[in-house]
């Protein structure tokens, strides 16, 4: 279901009555951004577990 979640437009759950609206254009461009700026973003979930996120910046990019 992530693949499907990164793809514009789409999401993971499609059902009818799902409690989440939106449009399905979050992680996609989350994506596009962090690509943009030579990062990456990466999920990784596990049903009735949880999901966790990391976004990773180069080096190069950080100010300090």
């Amino acid at each position: 279901e992530i693949e499907t979640a990164f793809q514009p437009f789409d999401q993971a759950d499609n059902s009818d009555t799902r409690t989440q609206g939106g449009l399905g254009l979050g992680l996609p461009l989350a994506k596009s951004l962090m690509e943009l700026h030579d990062g990456s973003i990466d999920i990784r979930s596990a049903k009735g577990a949880g999901t966790t996120v990391v976004i990773r910046f180069p080096a190069a990019r950080l100010i300090f």
